[in-house]
């Protein structure tokens, strides 16, 4: 059912800017019809209203006084142009943190988009997160919010964004970003300085053994409104990170073995007077992964367990050599030695002599071994 009133002051024919309002009954839908109505003197007529929103079908209806004419409806674009599309292109260094969530960086806090010539509406806004170079792992907290955090590669620091809606004289929207589509609705009090968007996007600790990301592109962002067809900002996405290494340290240390005598080294290969000791590690943070290597430090390309001795040594027929867990070392290999700890860790060793195929002869005998580590 469709109706309308139409008020004429005079019943001369004359051309009047009218309002129709178009009302189905099923659908209570108002259409604004902005036209000109030629007012006739003919005992009844009808006026005809071009739905825009309805494929352009013509709703008919009786007038209640004597008219015919011609209604023209249309529609009002709700912003008209977009003035600004910024990326997000950022190479970030941050410290090693080892408590999870916590932060590490702001990457981006600035605008990325702006839609001018809007006017005081409601917008249905969607954000598309296309970018398959995250990986979702958790959600973290950002603005008292619950927002999604993705990695780079397992083991990289974790990002969040939240898009962040601004108009001047409007409360401030706030939308956390899952990939893919991101639906929210924004009222606006003033269209004088449009639709701001931001994509806020920070990074947090992943805790445990964390490693940066090479930079690289991680895709797009596309901001649409519904109410402004074919326009929309697309954003680009690229982030690289590199870790500071948390600070550890080893400390120099002196292993003096007890003496012995020549009548205890009776056969080649014979240990005798192992004696076990540590080296002190340092780590002002925790949770990294350290790696740890032992070299000869006179000779890099031994690759066996027994020292060079140094030039300054005497003592022949006996060499010193270096174990780990009970086992000989062997120089130039790495070995894992798990999550750092804050403060002081022991390495532990032991050091004993070995009889060699030389004829024994008393004296002193020295050696030097490297000890170096390596952490992510």
């Amino acid at each position: 059912m469709l109706t309308t009133d139409l008020s004429l002051r005079r019943r001369n024919a004359r051309i009047r800017r009218f309002a129709v309002h178009c009302k189905q009954a099923f659908g209570m839908l108002k259409l604004p019809c902005n036209g000109l109505l030629r007012v006739l003197r003919q005992p009844r007529s009808s006026v005809s209203c071009v739905n825009p929103l309805k494929g352009g079908q013509r709703a008919s209806f009786a007038a209640l006084t004597a008219v015919a004419g011609l209604v023209a409806c249309t529609t009002v674009q709700a912003c008209s142009t977009v003035s600004r599309e910024i990326p997000i292109d950022e190479d970030v260094t941050v410290n090693y943190v080892s408590e999870p969530d916590a932060f590490l960086t702001n990457v981006h806090t600035g605008r990325n988009g702006l839609f001018t010539g809007c006017r005081a509406a409601t917008y249905d806004v969607n954000i598309q997160a296309n970018l398959p170079g995250l990986t979702y792992v958790r959600d973290v907290e950002l603005f008292g919010l619950s927002v999604p955090a993705y990695e780079l590669h397992p083991g990289s620091p974790l990002v969040g964004i939240v898009a962040i809606i601004e108009n001047s004289g409007s409360p401030t929207g706030r939308l956390p970003l899952s990939m893919g589509p991101n639906t929210t609705q924004y009222t606006t009090r003033s269209g004088s300085f449009g639709l701001d968007f931001r994509l806020y996007t920070r990074l947090f600790a992943r805790g445990g053994p964390t490693s940066g990301a090479p930079y690289g592109n991680l895709g797009t962002i596309e901001i649409t409104l519904q109410q402004a067809p074919g326009l929309s900002v697309t954003v680009p996405v690229s982030l690289g990170i590199q870790m500071r290494s948390p600070t550890c340290t080893i400390g120099d240390n002196s292993v003096v073995l007890d003496n012995v005598s020549a009548d205890a080294l009776p056969a080649v290969g014979r240990p005798i007077g192992e004696k076990t000791f540590n080296m002190q590690m340092n780590c002002l943070t925790a949770g990294a992964n350290v790696t740890l290597q032992i070299v000869d430090a006179l000779d890099s390309g031994n690759v066996g367990s027994r020292l060079t001795p140094t030039s300054d040594s005497d003592a022949r027929g006996v060499d010193l050599e270096l174990l780990r867990g009970g086992n000989a070392v062997r120089f130039g290999e790495t070995w894992d030695h798990g999550p750092s700890r804050v403060g002081m860790q022991n390495i532990p060793f032991s050091a004993r002599y070995v009889r060699n195929a030389e004829a024994l002869e008393p004296g002193e005998i020295k050696g030097q071994a490297t000890l170096s580590l390596d952490y992510n």
